[in-house]
């Protein structure tokens, strides 16, 4: 959504691909998660929440009520090598979320971001949150 159109060998791969049962062709790329526990979350003001992954991937940033683990918000982003409208960076680039409170939310919140479809490592990727003045 938001990049290039398709081509038409493209279009017709996928037609192929789905008549022929629509089964992956590799093993899925891996997927993991970084926490931050009980991030105190101002009634004015912004929470920052960013990171920086080495590698392409699609990012899953969720903050939860961690009484009762609901999601209070989510957002999405994209990181790839070739950036296409609508990615939100480059690998190695700061991605970040500025979160307000909305009314009821707790005052400590967790916070947590999933890196799917990881072209690479985990182990460098940062994660952090902050308040802004």
């Amino acid at each position: 959504m938001g990049g290039r159109p398709l081509g038409a060998d493209q279009i017709q791969a996928i037609r192929r691909w789905i008549d022929e049962g629509a089964r992956p062709d590799a093993p899925a790329a891996p997927n993991y998660s970084r926490a931050l526990e009980k991030v105190m979350l101002p009634r004015e003001g912004i929470l920052r929440v960013s990171c920086r992954v080495k590698m392409d991937a699609y990012l899953v940033m969720t903050v939860r009520d961690p009484r009762n683990r609901r999601a209070l918000l989510k957002r999405v982003a994209s990181v790839k090598s070739e950036r296409e409208q609508g990615d939100a960076g480059q690998p190695g680039e700061l991605i970040w979320w500025d979160v307000r409170s909305e009314r009821r939310w707790p005052k400590l919140v967790d916070v947590e971001l999933r890196v799917e479809h990881a072209a690479g490592d985990a182990d460098h990727t940062e994660f952090d949150a902050r308040l802004l003045p």
